[in-house]
């Protein structure tokens, strides 16, 4: 995440905050498409908050390494869930299709 050629971070900041902010809209697209129930919206927005946070600490600490290991370990939880909605969403949908068969 640090090197030499961006010793204070702020190239690093701008690029997670880029990504963050597209992240933050992907569930929208997934829930839109079918893919994730809408329950999982609530735990993701409550991780992607945090992370949000870190984001910030990590640019105005100037990418100590503190806030850098900070932000390693938020970046996990929105991403499980995201996985978690998923995984469950699409067996649930599975699961409503085939006893839909089955009673025809």
């Amino acid at each position: 995440m640090l090197s030499n050629e961006d010793p204070n971070g702020e190239r690093a900041s701008q690029h997670i905050a880029a990504c963050t902010l597209v992240n933050s809209f992907l569930p929208l697209g997934m829930l839109s498409a079918g893919m994730i129930s809408p329950v999982f919206l609530a735990p993701f927005y409550y991780y992607q908050a945090q992370y949000i946070q870190a984001v910030r600490e990590f640019k105005e600490q100037g990418a100590s390494v503190q806030s850098a290991k900070k932000l390693k370990k938020k970046a996990y939880m929105p991403f499980i869930v995201l996985l978690a909605g998923f995984m469950l969403s699409t067996a649930h949908s599975r699961h409503k299709k085939r006893k839909e068969t089955q009673e025809l």
